[in-house]
């Protein structure tokens, strides 16, 4: 999987890397950094529907790592890409999100889910050369690494678009005031995770 290591400015903006032995980028989440963050969530009184979704998210993620992980050798491959595509849409969506509030193109969410990609896809490349064991071991990592991701950065997001008034279903932000001055570089949580951002010029109205 050489080609995961070659985008060293994503790997810087990823975040400060805890990667597994396949390399998926990590949050460097210090002791009790997801429990401030759930704290967080509640205090900014997060909608039961915004909470529901993630809930929702979560448990597809972890049934399709179970087919996974229970898949024979010969039906891995086409349970890992459903997985894969899954994975495309849930992060598609996502980014879309954040590129009609503000968020830079360059931020680290965005960064993280191109990174993972990536390596999913790789999996794909590997096991049709018969080498099924990146996509065996990747299965352990994305278990750990699907709920970190949730807690920290996708809840962030679902503040950030709360506040914003965004309806995902039009792509309408009703509180426009609310948008930040200046492009979103990070992940929108309290940790973050550009060791040294950069602004990147607004758009021309």
């Amino acid at each position: 999987m050489a080609g995961r290591h070659q985008d060293g400015a994503a790997t810087r903006h990823a975040g400060q890397q805890r990667a597994g032995p396949l390399g998926l980028p990590g949050i460097e989440a210090g002791e009790g950094l997801v429990e401030q963050q759930q704290a967080r969530i509640r205090q900014e009184n997060v909608g039961q529907g915004d909470a529901a979704a993630l809930a929702q998210r979560e448990l597809a993620d972890k049934h399709l790592l179970q087919a996974v992980e229970a898949a024979e050798d010969l039906e891995l491959i086409a349970v890992w890409q459903d997985l894969v595509t899954h994975t495309e849409h849930h992060f598609g969506q996502e980014d879309r999100w954040m590129e009609a509030t503000k968020y830079a193109s360059g931020n680290c969410h965005s960064v993280q889910h191109k990174v993972v990609l990536q390596v999913m896809r790789e999996g794909i490349v590997r096991a049709e050369q018969g080498d099924l064991q990146p996509i065996r071991i990747m299965t352990g990592e994305l278990a750990q690494w699907f709920p970190q991701h949730a807690q920290m950065m996708d809840a962030s997001l679902a503040l950030h678009l709360r506040r914003v008034g965004f309806d995902p279903a039009t792509g309408v932000v009703h509180a426009p005031d609310a948008l930040p001055a200046e492009l979103i570089q990070g992940c929108g949580s309290t940790h973050s995770c550009v060791d040294h951002p950069e602004k990147e010029p607004a758009a021309a109205a």
